[in-house]
């Protein structure tokens, strides 16, 4: 065994070098498996909890019909990659490609009123949430080769008003629904272009910005009478924002998030 792995080095390999480059590739290619994992199977699961939830005998009319509430909530958030558009259109400036964002978490409240003319059936609910720190590491590559390397991160506070059509009889309440509204979102960091021009900077270096953008949500989800005055929630939303005036040569970034959280409310 000795001999050959000296006959390997001799002939240009490196067989521990080799070895650390495997498992290098195979811990990459996990990471990027199980992202990827996390995107699609937590939406389905939380669907079949949703269409599970439709089935429970709801015979008995809801306690907190026809009152106002306040949430808390929290939860995870998967975001996709975010989406870089330029404004530069010449060839050798054109850069394209997204930045991987990382999974972070999220904390919110609420305000609501289930309102008596809709018999249940529908809530409104004017929400905001602050979406933690993801960290990017990335590269956008132009069309003849050249690579800026970016380093940061970004958040977002997201004021949003939502409209719910929910299922009223029962313990338990579907729900689904729409929200629109302003996301504050901040982008900071640093990045090394190969020549005298960046993206989110003139010359490259440190950058620091932020946009105030239109945002949307599409919600779905489940809310639990727990007492009297006592209901939890658990939730999916997918959230979209489109800041646009970020950067030296960025025309917009589109950003979109898979959110799944859980919440307590007080009905009064």
């Amino acid at each position: 065994m000795f001999g050959l792995d000296m006959l390997r080095i001799a002939n240009g390999t490196n067989p521990f070098v080799d070895s650390i480059e495997a498992n290098w590739y195979e811990n990459i290619k996990e990471g990027l498996v199980m992202k990827q994992l996390s995107r699609n199977v937590a939406p389905f699961l939380f669907l079949t909890l949703f269409f599970l939830a439709l089935t429970v005998d709801g015979t008995a009319q809801e306690t907190q019909r026809n009152k106002f509430y306040v949430g808390v909530f929290g939860g995870f958030v998967i975001p996709d990659d975010l989406e870089v558009e330029l404004n530069r259109e010449i060839i050798f400036n054109n850069y394209y490609g997204d930045l991987d964002l990382s999974n972070s978490g999220m904390l919110g409240a609420k305000l609501a009123w289930i309102p008596p003319w809709a018999g249940g059936f529908l809530a409104t609910e004017l929400e905001y949430h602050h979406i933690f720190n993801q960290s990017y590491s990335d590269n956008l590559v132009s069309l003849i080769g050249d690579v800026v390397r970016e380093k940061g991160d970004v958040k977002l506070d997201n004021i949003l008003l939502n409209a719910l059509a929910r299922y009223p009889k029962g313990r338990f309440h579907p729900f689904i629904g729409l929200g629109a509204g302003i996301s504050f979102f901040k982008i900071s960091g640093r990045e090394s272009p190969p020549r005298a021009w960046g993206i989110f900077t003139p010359q490259g270096g440190s950058y620091d910005d932020s946009d105030t953008a239109f945002a949307w949500q599409f919600l779905a989800g489940i809310n639990i009478d727990l007492t009297k005055k006592i209901s939890g929630d658990l939730s999916y939303r997918y959230l979209s924002a489109y800041p646009n005036d970020i950067g030296e040569d960025t025309k917009s970034l589109d950003y979109h998030s898979h959110i799944i959280s859980i919440g307590i409310n007080y009905h009064f």
